[in-house]
């Protein structure tokens, strides 16, 4: 693979990590604005009929959501330091090329593994999302009617 398709790959590794970060700056705001709306209402939820036990178990799915989004949103901020590190490696903006250094190894192993622990994490977060909403839902509908 030569230096420009390899700057390519990383031009599309950089763009995933910037959709990825952006993901969980999103998860993070709605976890948080879930849980803030929650304690604001938690007076009319002890007084509450039914299901009410669905509460405890939604907070406690939004905050894993909110853990994982915010550990996934620092190692998506190594990811992006690391292929901006690479890229300068490669010599392209100065038109050279790169020697295969100890650095550029590690980094790239770390980049193999970053791309597993972001889809995991993105499905732990983004279930345990849905799982909270979902267990909120069943309360408010519960206790609607």
């Amino acid at each position: 693979m030569d230096i420009e398709n390899l700057d390519n790959v990383l031009c599309a590794l950089l763009e995933y990590e910037k959709f990825a970060l952006d993901a969980f700056k999103h998860l993070t705001t709605l976890v948080t604005g879930v849980i803030v709306i929650v304690a604001t209402f938690h007076s009319k939820v002890s007084e509450a009929k039914h299901l009410r036990w669905t509460i405890p178990i939604a907070t406690c799915l939004l905050l894993v959501c909110l853990m994982y989004s915010l550990k996934l949103c620092m190692s998506t901020l190594q990811g992006h330091a690391d292929i901006t590190a690479l890229r300068g490696h490669l010599g392209v903006r100065n038109g050279g090329v790169a020697s295969l250094s100890g650095d550029i190894e590690k980094r790239t192993k770390r980049l193999a593994r970053q791309d597993t622990v972001v889809k995991v994490g993105l499905a732990i977060a983004s279930w345990t999302f849905f799982g909270g909403i979902i267990s909120l839902g069943a309360f408010i509908v519960a206790n609607i009617y």
